[in-house]
């Protein structure tokens, strides 16, 4: 039995009943503790990204990717309220595909392989719609797990290849704004 058919029957009443971070989620105003802080009216996290459910275990982790990257953004980045400019983060891409690999010794099961790719566009767009500042940023990863493994085991191991795919992902943004966004920062 393949992880997906095994966590999709355990959590099946859990996707049912979570509510989908929708589409313009806006980020709360900064706190003192903030270190990224755009001169933005607003700032926007939306997703693009369509899952393929073929061999994708994303569409049935609860949180998804998705909306764990949506979340870390809204935790790290704040907006001042003023002005006219209005920073975008865009979710393209938040898949974890799956591939079981069989063994060819008798004596040892095959292995679950998971390739994990996550892609964001961070835009900042003035009062006419005009794109002013534009940064693309990519994390992906792969990671093969024991087909012996317990359900539990892959998918504690799928959250920490997660967590930590989104940790260079939010990193990647970090610098984006260090670097392309400055004149766009609040001053420190």
């Amino acid at each position: 039995m393949n992880i997906r058919a095994s966590v999709l029957g355990i959590f099946v009443f859990i996707i049912a009943a979570s509510a989908s971070a929708g589409e313009g989620n806006k980020v709360p105003l900064a706190t003192p503790d903030s270190d990224i802080i755009f001169n933005a009216k607003d700032i926007v996290i939306s997703s693009d990204y369509i899952p393929d459910t073929e061999n994708n275990v994303d569409t049935i982790m609860t949180p998804s990717p998705a909306d764990k990257i949506k979340q870390r953004l809204a935790d790290t980045f704040f907006a001042t309220t003023e002005g006219t400019n209005v920073l975008n983060f865009i979710i393209t891409e938040a898949s974890i595909k799956e591939e079981y690999i069989k063994s060819d010794s008798w004596f040892s099961s095959g292995q679950f392989k998971y390739a994990a790719n996550f892609a964001l566009n961070m835009q900042l767009v003035d009062s006419k719609g005009k794109v002013i500042a534009n940064a693309i940023c990519k994390s992906w990863g792969v990671r093969t797990i024991s087909g012996g493994s317990s359900i539990e085991e892959r998918e504690k191991s799928l959250s920490d290849m997660t967590d930590k795919l989104i940790d260079n992902l939010i990193l990647q943004v970090r610098e984006e704004a260090e670097r392309g966004f400055k004149p766009y920062l609040k001053a420190k």
